[in-house]
């Protein structure tokens, strides 16, 4: 994998965090392909607590999270990406995750969660998956 694929990996970890902050579920689905697959690990749980296969279901998802609590802003801040494993048909890579939230009657952001979050992406025909 070339310096230009770990830089497009870099753009679009930060979209993605662009995208679900600014509750743009159309953009956070359009980071996937077709038929990507969206999974949420929750480091004490046996398997996914979310598993979804397909654009539309990743964007469904999402726009129902928007809809939750539209007054309560997120944000991820995502650093020191690592690559763990690069091929050229995948790369394996992580951050450090900072999620901040603010609902309208906080004072300030909240944060609910740190921990490492992890992506495989894999080649397609039109980019990484």
């Amino acid at each position: 994998m070339s310096v230009e694929d770990k830089l497009a990996i870099h753009e679009m970890i930060a979209r993605y965090s662009y995208a679900y902050d600014g509750k743009e579920s159309e953009a956070v689905a359009q980071l996937f392909v077709e038929d990507g697959i969206f999974e949420v690990i929750v480091p004490s749980e046996p398997s996914p607590t979310v598993r979804l296969s397909s654009r539309v279901a990743i964007c469904d998802w999402a726009k129902q999270r928007f809809q939750l609590n539209p007054s309560s802003q997120v944000r991820h801040y995502q650093s020191g990406v690592l690559f763990d494993e690069l091929t050229a048909e995948t790369a394996s890579a992580r951050t450090m995750l900072l999620l901040t939230r603010q609902n309208a009657s906080d004072a300030a952001p909240v944060v609910p969660m740190t921990r490492f979050r992890r992506f495989l992406l894999i080649a397609t025909s039109s980019g990484a998956a």
